[in-house]
Formats: structure tokens, C-alpha cells, sequence
């Protein structure tokens, strides 16, 4: 009984083996896509106890690149907020996309002028981050 468990997972260990890099490659890859998100949230990890402030969407763009044998969309917002009667500005690096349709079809969720929000840093007014 015992060989014959043996005998399975010796023939069932490729298919596993696959099935165990093709998880780890998907898994590297959405990484890769959503690592802006990703490193917002590590860079600011406390944001959300940070005061809210009205903000502005100034300037939009979407920025291509030739990466990994194909071209990666990348959508960027400038906003400007206010905080104590002074004025900052701010700027969002968006997720990866990989067709420019997807970016253009975000760059339209926010024209220049839309009104939205950014978390501001209690100590330091110049470090925000928008809320999408």
C-alpha cells in the first residue's frame, strides 16, 4: 500500500511541480502589476489616520514603457490641495496596465479640474497621498 502511494506522487510530483511554478509566476506577475499600489502602502503605512483635504486634479498622463517583451501603460495624476492656507501640490503613480485602452479608461474617470481627496501627513502638509 505504501509503494503504491509512493507511485502516485512520483507520477502526480511533474503536474505538481508545474502547477507550483505556474503559481508562483502568477503570482510574481500580479505582484509586478499592482507594485505601485503596493509600494504606496508600505511607504505610507499610517495614511489613514491622516486628516482628508479637498483636492484638484491638475495634470494627467499616461506614460508607456517597453518592459518584459511588451509595452506597460502607467497612469499619473498631479493634484494640488491646500492645508493651512498654503498650497501643495501632489503626484500619483497609478497601477501598471497592459494595454494603453485600460490606462486611457482611468485617465477618463479623472479630467483635469475633478475634485477629490488626499490624506495629508499631520506633520509634514507637503507628503499626501490621493484617495482613488
Amino acid at each position: 500500500m505504501c509503494y503504491a502511494i509512493a507511485a502516485t506522487l512520483s507520477i502526480l510530483s511533474p503536474y505538481l511541480e508545474g502547477l507550483l511554478i505556474f503559481v508562483i509566476f502568477c503570482a510574481i506577475g500580479a505582484a509586478y502589476i499592482k507594485w505601485p499600489r503596493i509600494w504606496q502602502a508600505l511607504r505610507f503605512p499610517c495614511n489613514s489616520s491622516w486628516p482628508i483635504f479637498p483636492a484638484v486634479v491638475r495634470r494627467q498622463l499616461v506614460r508607456s514603457r517597453w518592459g518584459r517583451g511588451k509595452w506597460i501603460y502607467q497612469v499619473e495624476l498631479g493634484y494640488d490641495y491646500q492645508v493651512g492656507g498654503e498650497y501643495y501640490s501632489g503626484y500619483y503613480k497609478g497601477d501598471l496596465y497592459l494595454s494603453e485602452a485600460e490606462a486611457d479608461a482611468v485617465i477618463e474617470q479623472y479630467p483635469v479640474g475633478t475634485a477629490l481627496q488626499a490624506r495629508v501627513h499631520p506633520r509634514k502638509p507637503e507628503v499626501s497621498v490621493l484617495c482613488l
